[in-house]
């Protein structure tokens, strides 16, 4: 089974930095196999039989606290479900205004109705089985609807790919590692 695990925070602004070269065998030493990253931000392919998503990242964010001596937020799902998001977005809309809420933990449709109040301008949003779909027709750093705001209002950790991102993980999950 293959799975991503999304870091969030890293190498920004000059904080948190670890090199992908770092973490791919900072986890392979840990028993993780066929890793892979894409561009600096922390998006990971990779495989760990009989463990699953929540243990990947429990395991991923201790491994970067001991090593790094720094807390990063970690969102682990099965690869299979990225291509169930690819398929189910529900905007009519263009690449660069599609976005995707990983959440770490699943939310029930009803502790989500207190965060569907919120209206700013173009921007929309929808649940998804595995997340938020976000369609931000402006600067995503300028929406309101952030990883902040979706943590304040699920109570549970977040992290935002764009839609180039996600379908360059899709592309990498059906590639194996040498």
């Amino acid at each position: 089974m293959k799975y991503i695990a999304l870091l969030r925070g890293i190498n920004v602004g000059g904080h948190r930095k670890i090199k992908m070269q770092d973490l791919r065998e900072l986890l392979e030493t840990a028993g993780f196999e066929q890793v892979q990253t894409y561009i600096q931000s922390g998006n990971l392919i990779l495989e760990k039989p009989g463990v699953g998503s929540k243990d990947i990242a429990g395991m991923i964010k201790e491994l970067i606290w001991s090593s790094f001596g720094f807390e990063v937020p970690v969102v682990a799902l099965e690869g299979n479900y990225v291509t169930d998001i690819i398929s189910a977005y529900p905007f009519e809309a263009e690449l660069s205004e599609k976005h995707f809420v990983f959440l770490a933990t699943e939310v029930f449709s009803r502790d989500f109705e207190r965060g569907k109040t919120y209206t700013n301008g173009a921007d929309e949003f929808q649940l998804g089985s595995h997340g938020v779909y976000l369609k931000i027709p402006g600067k995503y750093h300028q929406t309101k609807l952030s990883n902040a705001f979706f943590e304040k209002k699920l109570g549970v950790e977040t992290t935002t790919r764009n839609w180039k991102t996600i379908l360059k993980l899709e592309e990498l999950l059906h590639f194996t590692k040498d």
